[in-house]
């Protein structure tokens, strides 16, 4: 599956309807994507194509796309980790 643009159009207006400002427990992005990737997994869907929909929904800076690489990897991540550090290599990123 291929990331489309309306892909992330339509993940970014659900990201604005559910912000209610409640509190969140996952307070790191590597937090999020490893979250993500079990949402992924649970629901069968491409694990890397779920993390780059999601990096580049909430437009995610190289550097933090990075850090989440370097701890995901160790971690076993080895799909994702590999998209995140494409994502990082791209000149265009997000």
């Amino acid at each position: 599956m291929a990331v489309t643009v309306e892909d992330l159009a339509e993940l970014r207006k659900l990201g604005e309807a559910r912000h209610d400002g409640a509190l969140q427990p996952l307070e790191t992005i590597t937090e999020i994507i490893g979250y993500s990737v079990s949402l992924c997994r649970a629901e069968n869907i491409d694990e890397a194509d779920g993390v780059e929909m999601l990096c580049r929904a909430a437009r995610l800076e190289r550097a933090d796309v990075l850090e989440a690489e370097r701890t995901l990897r160790p971690l076993g991540y080895r799909l994702v980790a590999g998209r995140l550090k494409q994502l990082a290599r791209r000149k265009r990123c997000f």
